[in-house]
């Protein structure tokens, strides 16, 4: 665990949780659209998960909050497992 007074963010790695639901989809021998109906959505909700192009082409992943407590009690894991910690960016504007 990062020192908490240092100023961070934290995020959930949806890369490494698709990546994750995607193994154990594959091991389970299940389609997409097997598993979206065992989670109780919809194939193109988890397609959700895999990259969304943005207007500047940068690579950005959306995940809604029902669609992740679904894949983390599908792969039996805390969401801690896919947290990613990102340093916030101190700016010092005297300076600038």
């Amino acid at each position: 665990m990062p020192d908490p007074r240092e100023p961070t963010n934290y995020m959930i790695d949806i890369e490494k949780l698709f990546n994750a639901v995607d193994t154990r989809r594959r091991q389970s021998k299940l389609s997409w659209a097997r598993l979206a109906a065992r989670l109780g959505t919809s194939p193109s909700t988890l397609s959700g998960m895999t990259r969304v192009q943005s207007k500047s082409k940068t690579i950005r992943h959306t995940m809604d909050g029902t669609i992740l407590v679904k894949c983390l009690m599908y792969l039996n894991k805390p969401h801690t497992d896919f947290i990613k910690i990102i340093p916030w960016e101190v700016h010092d504007d005297a300076n600038s």
